[in-house]
């Protein structure tokens, strides 16, 4: 099998659900990883795009270590696509252009809660009535984005394509970046 940019697309292509998690790794100031599943809001040839918010953890870590890894899952055709690299902060206009892609919906909702990421909460009714309260505020019109809404590019530097059989031993790839070009090679699972 030759391993290419369009092995990917055709990948994910291949999965009816339109919406695409992955599990992205990153390391705490003492060398913790941390997971946490993220939903990808672009798959560019080699480059991953998601969206969180800046206070968040994972915020934090990719600041002090920008070394990433994030695993996608496609359930249906049981294969993976691990990305190893870099994350990227976005630039404002990149971050501008995606908050105008949500839902209004989506946007109010961000704009409850991802100024409290990974803030300590008692329950969830203040959020909840704030909920309601940006739903009539932005009855007639779309919030503007929040500072706190912040993108990232994963660069990776490694790409692994894993293919589960169940009639023959199962597929897996390493491919490297070397100058700028991809080079896979097949690896025993």
């Amino acid at each position: 099998m030759n391993i290419d940019a369009h092995t990917i697309t055709s990948w994910l292509e291949e999965e009816s659900d339109p919406l695409k998690l992955a599990v992205l790794a990153t390391v705490d100031e003492k060398g913790i990883p941390h997971t946490r599943v993220v939903g990808i809001r672009e798959i560019n040839e080699w480059t991953l795009t998601f969206f969180t918010q800046k206070g968040s953890s994972k915020v934090k870590q990719i600041a002090l270590n920008n070394q990433v890894s994030i695993t996608l899952i496609l359930f249906e055709k049981r294969r993976q696509i691990t990305y190893e690299g870099i994350a990227v902060p976005l630039t404002d206009q990149e971050n501008q252009h995606y908050w105008k892609t949500y839902s209004k919906e989506s946007q109010i909702r961000f704009t409850v809660y991802g100024p409290e990421s990974g803030n300590l909460i008692t329950d969830s009714t203040k959020l909840d009535e704030q909920l309601i309260e940006g739903q009539k505020k932005y009855k007639d019109h779309a919030p503007e984005k929040p500072e706190a809404y912040v993108g990232y590019r994963i660069e990776p530097s490694q790409i692994k394509l894993y293919q589960f059989n169940s009639d023959t031993i199962s597929d897996s790839y390493i491919g490297e970046k070397i100058e700028s070009k991809w080079t896979f090679k097949k690896v025993a699972p």
